[in-house]
């Protein structure tokens, strides 16, 4: 049996080779994350609270919420995988904490984007907020994010 070694956590593993599941297609799904919050972010960024028809801003970040959910899901279903084919790899606890802290910034965005989507929401403040929360994603740990893309299988 082939073995790899990582470092998680500063911490030596080995573990049995798992081509069942692929953790790069995660970390492509932490990539398309990184490039479609920078489209919602422009989204929020473009609407006017002066246009009283926010519809198109609305549609639009709709469709970008709806994007994230499909990563989340692609996301699950990799995590699926690997705990099928390797239920006690060291990747699968890396894997399930990642899942958790995309989870959460999940619903944040949901929530921003059920906010912006109400006519007449809010203040140029309220709306400053949601744009600078939705930027900070406070949910995603850089140190565990590095971790799953310096990952080798």
């Amino acid at each position: 049996m082939s073995a790899v070694q990582l470092t998680n956590f500063r911490e030596w593993y080995i573990i049995p080779c798992a081509p069942a599941f692929s953790l790069p297609n995660v970390c492509d799904s932490l990539t398309a994350w990184e490039k479609l919050n920078e489209q919602g972010a422009k989204v929020l960024s473009s609407i006017h609270l002066d246009n009283h028809d926010l519809d198109n801003e609305s549609n639009q970040i709709n469709i970008v919420i709806q994007d994230f959910k499909k990563i989340l899901e692609r996301m699950y279903d990799e995590y699926d995988k690997a705990v099928e084919s390797t239920p006690d790899a060291p990747a699968i606890g890396l894997m399930r904490q990642c899942l958790n802290m995309y989870d959460q910034e999940y619903m944040v965005k949901e929530s921003i984007r059920s906010i912006v989507s109400e006519s007449g929401f809010a203040t140029q403040q309220h709306l400053t907020g949601c744009i600078a929360l939705w930027k900070a994603e406070a949910y995603l740990c850089d140190e565990l994010q590095e971790d799953i893309k310096n990952y080798t299988m």
